[in-house]
């Protein structure tokens, strides 16, 4: 269906131009601070690969002999395989940033409604997610979900029906042909007129399949591979190059890590047993794992030139510890005559405008669907299948999607953030950059994608409390105003039903492919949902073009200037790279021009005129005294009969940044909590701040440092109880590091036992389970409730009973709550303490927490409870849980391999006085392995009173 605009043509120039305004404004006065924030924190570095060869091959039998019909699997609730995530730099007091750059209305041209639409593939597996993809060459289409594939003719028509994916392996021995893994992903070789189908096998072993076939007949016979990559190889990516087969993985072996790798492309097309692939793994030594489901590029169109680095990217965000959203961009340059000395280099830290990737606080489930409570997965931490690569001679071109909050921090709002990044040679640069977020719908799990002359096209699902999970699409054309969807919303198919299942997972990841006939068509592939149920998942392949499918060539050029954006300190010469781009057979020479050159600088080119296609570099020198301020500089062409022009910024800089005034906490603060949250005052010139926090007032024993892009800062790691620390921060631009301001200093919380002078501990409050459950109660709101007293396990404090819970291997959310509990009124120091010891699943793999347990208050008798989290003073939570019951929430799940040993936890409770509670432990676990669990043990309400004649400390001791 084609949609029109919500809003008029006046209102849609208006909209346009704030879009381009905003774009302009934020590259001119935050990119250049990200670029020196990003390249503090994080060097390009050069990786070694390792060699492994194929432990298996041979060539098939013809495909539609051996395929293995799929069976649908007995109804129940869907087996939901599992997401490992790896470990994030999660900082949830990096504060709420909006996403920038959003587009809030549908594109005024209406775009072409879909050339053709069938049914695909439908949950026959009974599991979650599908992770549909699908490629298209020049009669076929290849489906594949998870354990499923199809082959298809461009009708539609089925030439081989639903079969099981390790059927593609029979007779091949080994884990290939035993395991039915998933993550399956099929790519078309068009350069060599081959099909290449994958899955990885990881049940028995931990193995990538390959299989290239022979000829262009995806029905026909394969040269088949197995390499033996070690660890559980997870949600691996292919990728097309023109010497190799590329791949990424999420590597969850003995100790975690991101892996890129090429195939020898020559070798499996030949069927050469002796295929290897050399593969490069970024531990943390090499890169902060907050980067997660990075990509290898996938080639669309003609070849790189040959022996050209293959790209590869993933995000960087800041919610997870990096110093601002940015791209990171990586090069991986193999020579097949000498594998061993292939490389791994990055990453290239690529700034882009700001967006918030933290939907729902992490959840599992925050998508609304129509009359349902249960919501479906946004996966809005990472860049989505595919890496769309396109070489147009002079530059290369890059179309990369991930999800993001295009709303607040209270009313999210899921939206595509999209771009195009180009390369003329110096390096790779953000074009145009974009967030499509057109109405108050959910837009989630994209795929994105560059046709042969420069059209963009992007496909996703869509959800809300009002639309049911559907296929839409929208798009551009070359030459359009930068950094917008300027067509209408088309649909593939609109949903009718909704998924009920509690494991919420949508995607992992669906396809947008472009036709290589005539490189103009675009066929997606996703799922939606015809019919309510738990998880009654369908997949679509549609196709579709846009209006200007192989036009004419008109006579033209294009004018590009690279970098958009840097930073300066006065009196300092810079530069820009000024590429002319030819369109047809344009051949008049080009007069470039520079306008809105900084106060106190000239411009000139070291060559002009030019012909396109031809490069030549704009000079601005200093003649004078400089202003310092934010520059924009149009750079303008004049052909025979057009005149083209590009913007670029300049944040100039006259001097360093004066000293920053601290805020909080307070000079001489007390009884501040083990990772507090420090903050100053911005100051005015300043990109980036350099934080220290020592134990001496001399900063010689530094104990936590940062270099942060905001003015607030959370400790990141846990300092010692009853210590007093000093911390200090430097303001940054591009002239250097200003003076640093005047230490402040702050005491963390003591053990619970000692007070100011003059005041003495009082308990009003305190239970330790030995005469019983003293009013405490338990129950279950999912799975058993295990809660029960026990003695076998004393604590440090008063020994005797304490409270105990399991850590189930099953989904459950285990509720230990007290009876009302008035804390006093005007209290100095007022605390809840408690004795607590973890035993929780290992958290290694999830990203943050696998099971857990987490703290609540009540103020109105257990009506409603609120999660306490920056009141936790001496032992803040450990990360965020990740699957089922826990999923989205901070909580406590244990130090290595999740155990803690007993300790007592402190947590304030100033904000609360006065006032009647109640409080609530509770032991949230996923679907998988579980471990001993949870021990509570001496609860007490501690404060600091003046003592009364003498009298030992008040104790209530219920």
């Amino acid at each position: 269906m084609n949609k029109r605009s919500r809003i008029g043509p006046l209102p849609i120039i208006l909209a346009l131009i704030a879009i381009l305004v905003t774009a302009l404004l934020y590259w001119g006065s935050a990119a250049g601070s990200e670029v020196a924030a990003a390249e503090s924190a994080i060097q390009p570095q050069v990786l070694n690969g390792r060699i492994i060869t194929a432990d298996r091959a041979d060539v098939s039998p013809p495909l539609r002999d051996i395929a293995v019909p799929a069976q649908p699997a007995p109804e129940g609730e869907a087996t939901a395989m599992r997401d490992l995530n790896p470990p994030k730099l999660y900082n949830p007091n990096v504060p709420f940033v909006p996403t920038a750059l959003i587009q809030d209305f549908f594109g005024p041209t209406l775009i072409p409604t879909p050339t053709l639409t069938f049914e695909g593939i439908d949950n026959l597996c009974g599991c979650l997610p599908p992770d549909p993809n699908s490629d298209v060459g020049p009669n076929h289409i290849v489906e594949m979900v998870n354990v499923h594939f199809a082959i298809y003719d461009k009708s539609g028509t089925e030439l081989v029906a639903p079969s099981e994916v390790n059927s593609i392996w029979s007779g091949f021995g080994g884990p290939c042909e035993v395991d039915n893994s998933g993550d399956p992903v099929v790519i078309y070789d068009h350069l060599a007129d081959r099909w290449v189908l994958t899955q990885f096998a990881v049940d028995t072993g931990s193995h990538e399949c390959f299989a290239v076939s022979t000829s262009a007949d995806p029905t026909g016979t394969y040269n088949r591979y197995a390499f033996d990559i070690g660890g559980f190889p997870d949600y691996p990516k292919i990728g097309l190059w023109e010497d190799s087969y590329l791949a990424t993985y999420r590597n969850f072996g003995a100790t975690f890590d991101m892996q890129a790798a090429a195939y020898n492309r020559d070798k499996m097309l030949a069927g050469d047993a002796s295929a290897e692939t050399v593969i490069f793994s970024m531990t943390d030594a090499f890169l902060p794992l907050g980067i997660d489901g990075y990509l290898p590029v996938d080639l669309d169109g003609p070849a790189p030139t040959a022996g050209s680095p293959a790209p590869f990217m993933g995000l960087l965000p800041d919610e997870n510890g990096f110093a601002q959203d940015a791209l990171a961009m990586f090069e991986l340059d193999v020579d097949w005559t000498n594998p061993g000395a292939a490389t791994f280099t990055g990453p290239e830290v690529i700034p882009v405008a700001p967006f918030d990737h933290d939907m729902c606080d992490g959840d599992r489930d925050c998508i609304p669907q129509p009359g349902t409570a249960q919501g479906l997965d946004a996966i809005a931490d990472r860049i989505l299948h595919r890496l769309a690569y396109r070489n147009f001679g002079f530059y290369e071109a890059i179309v990369a999607i991930h999800t993001v909050n295009a709303g607040t921090a209270q009313d999210e709002l899921a939206g595509e953030r999209w771009y195009e990044l180009r390369n003329a040679g110096s390096g790779w640069d953000v074009y145009q950059q974009g967030t499509y977020a057109p109405d108050s719908n959910h837009r989630w799990m994209g795929s994105i994608a560059m046709d042969g002359n420069g059209n963009i096209a992007m496909g996703y699902s869509v959800s809300s409390d009002t639309v049911f999970p559907s296929i839409r699409y929208t798009g551009r054309l070359v030459g359009d105003p930068l950094g917008m969807m300027t067509l209408g919303e088309g649909e593939i198919i609109a949903g009718s039903g909704v998924q009920t299942s509690a494991a919420a997972r949508w995607g992992d990841y669906s396809s947008l492919s472009v036709d290589p006939v005539d490189d103009c068509t675009f066929w997606y592939t996703t799922e939606y949902i015809e019919t309510s149920g738990n998880a009654p998942w369908q997949t679509r392949i549609g196709s579709f073009t846009l209006d200007n499918c192989n036009p004419p060539a008109e006579d033209d050029f294009s004018i590009w200037t690279q970098p958009s954006s840097q930073e300066v300190c006065a009196p300092a010469a810079f530069e820009y790279a000024v590429t002319a781009f030819e369109i047809g057979d344009f051949a008049s020479a080009i007069t470039l021009s520079a306008s809105g050159v900084p106060t106190g600088y000239s411009a000139a080119f070291a060559a002009n005129p030019v012909n396109a296609p031809e490069s030549t570099t704009l000079t601005l020198t200093n003649t004078g005294a400089a202003t310092q301020g934010s520059y924009t500089i149009e750079v303008s062409g004049v052909g025979a009969s057009t005149t083209h022009t590009d913007t670029v910024n300049v944040n100039l800089y006259t001097a360093v940044p004066t000293a920053p005034t601290l805020t909080a906490p307070a000079d001489g603060a007390i009884n501040q909590p083990v990772r507090p949250v420090l903050t100053w005052a911005a100051t005015s010139g300043a990109t980036s701040y350099e934080v220290e926090v020592a134990s001496d007032p001399g900063f010689v024993n530094i104990v936590d440092s940062a270099t942060v892009d905001n003015a607030i800062y959370q400790v990141s790691v846990n300092l010692s109880l009853s210590t007093t620390y000093y911390w200090r921060v430097a303001a940054v631009n591009a002239c250097g590091a200003g003076a640093t301001s005047t230490p402040f200093s702050f005491t963390t919380v003591g053990d619970g036992t000692s007070c100011p002078a003059g005041l003495i501990v009082s308990y009003s409050y305190w239970e330790d389970f030995d005469a019983g459950a003293g009013g405490w109660t338990h129950s279950a709101a999912t799975g058993p409730d295990t809660w029960a007293l026990q003695s076998t396990n004393p604590s440090p404090g008063s020994g005797g009973s304490n409270f105990h819970a399991n850590d189930h291997d099953a989904p459950s959310d285990q509720r230990l709550a007290s009876p009302d509990i008035t804390l006093p009124t005007g209290a100095t120091q007022l605390t809840l303490q408690f004795w607590n010891e973890q035993a929780f699943e290992d958290p290694a793999g999830s990203g943050g927490c696998w099971d857990g347990g987490i703290l609540e208050i009540s103020t109105d008798a257990g009506a409603n409870w609120t999660l306490l989290n920056s009141e936790l003073l001496s032992d803040p939570y450990d990360g965020i849980g990740d699957n089922g019951p826990p999923a989205g929430v901070p909580m406590w799940c244990g130090e290595t391999g999740g155990a803690q040993p007993w300790l007592n936890s402190i947590v304030d409770m100033s904000a609360f006085d006065g006032q009647t509670v109640r409080f609530r432990f509770s032991m949230l676990t996923d679907a998988a392995a579980g471990a001993d669990g949870w021990n509570i043990d001496d609860v007490r309400i501690a404060s600091c009173v003046a003592p009364l004649n003498n009298y030992l400390p008040t104790i209530i001791h219920n």
